[in-house]
């Protein structure tokens, strides 16, 4: 969590699409879903989405 609070406050948004990527899949090789439960992850989705629609709009 830590790597996309420091990544959404140097870019001031974040493509949800970056969590299945370096520097996420390396604390997660086989990705969040093997971290949190599903309903977690939607949540987390939703929660960035946010956030860029609030940064952006």
């Amino acid at each position: 969590m830590q790597t996309g609070l420091y990544h959404l406050t140097i870019k001031g948004v974040m493509n949800p699409a970056k969590l299945y990527e370096s520097p996420f899949t390396d604390i997660a090789p086989l990705g969040l879903q093997k971290v949190f439960a599903l309903d977690k992850v939607k949540r987390l989705v939703e929660v960035i989405r946010g956030l860029n629609e609030s940064a952006v709009g």
